[in-house]
């Protein structure tokens, strides 16, 4: 993943919604989170799950193969408190039962990079304490909007970046499968809420947004960064000169309880 978000993570930590405080309660209730359970955050970046979940965890282990996220996640991470965070750089492939086992394991907006069968199937049979459950958190990409300005946006990223959706230095692979559909076959027993909110982004973040994005990022665009800029402002700004662009975010929430033993 570090060539997939190379450049990415100081924006990412800046410029990304936060999930819905709605969205969060209900993990910590789904979960009975009550500052005695443990964490596996898989793909944590720069901390968007693990932190929100903190105050009511005894621990956490952090996940991440690229070294600038986790850098992020540890300098936004309180020095005083009474949960212990620990920080591993890996695959979450890699991660097995050497790192003890948990109450909740999360995977916030990374499950789509993972092997899911691979780790669906790790999780379930090594990583879980019995009655545990595997969190996936997303939320729609701007890439698939429906809004107009959406259309505008993904025409000058496609002229600098080419046709196909980047991921880093590579191509996207759309997953085969829904991740309900893909943990179902696991044995999971799943249950999918979505949450939506309104979000108006102006020029400033909505680019800054692009620049945490595996197809977007500063280092994609690598020499042509300048260009693009100047010509996603004034693309944008012809279709509305409001410098101001609304849409309605779609956060989606997987509760999944795998199969008893």
């Amino acid at each position: 993943m570090r060539s997939i978000f190379q450049t990415a993570a100081a924006f990412y930590a800046e410029f990304r919604v936060p999930y819905p405080k709605e969205l969060m309660a209900r993990v910590v209730a789904e979960c009975g989170l009550d500052e005695r359970q443990r964490l596996l955050d898989l793909g944590c970046g720069t901390g968007e799950v693990f932190l929100r979940l903190l105050p009511h965890l005894s621990s956490v282990v952090a996940v991440d193969p690229d070294p600038d996220m986790l850098e992020h996640a540890k300098r936004k991470t309180p020095r005083r408190g009474t949960s212990d965070v620990r920080f591993v750089q890996a695959a979450a492939e890699e991660i097995d039962r050497t790192y003890g086992v948990f109450d909740l394991v999360t995977a916030g907006a990374s499950f789509h990079w993972m092997d899911r069968h691979l780790v669906g199937s790790m999780v379930a049979r090594n990583l879980l304490v019995p009655g545990g459950m595997l969190v996936i958190l997303g939320s729609t990409s701007l890439w698939h909007g429906e809004e107009p300005w959406h259309g505008v946006v993904r025409d000058v990223i496609r002229h600098w970046c080419g046709e196909d959706r980047r991921a880093g230095t590579g191509l996207f692979q759309t997953p085969s499968e829904p991740h309900q559909a893909a943990l179902e076959r696991l044995g999971y027993a799943v249950d999918e809420t979505v949450f939506e909110v309104d979000h108006e982004w102006s020029l400033r973040t909505l680019l800054g947004y692009l620049y945490s994005t595996s197809f977007a990022s500063r280092g994609v665009l690598a020499e042509n960064r300048d260009r693009f800029e100047a010509d996603l402002m004034a693309s944008l700004l012809a279709h509305d000169h409001s410098g101001q662009y609304c849409e309605t975010l779609r956060f989606h929430l997987i509760l999944a309880r795998p199969p008893s033993p």
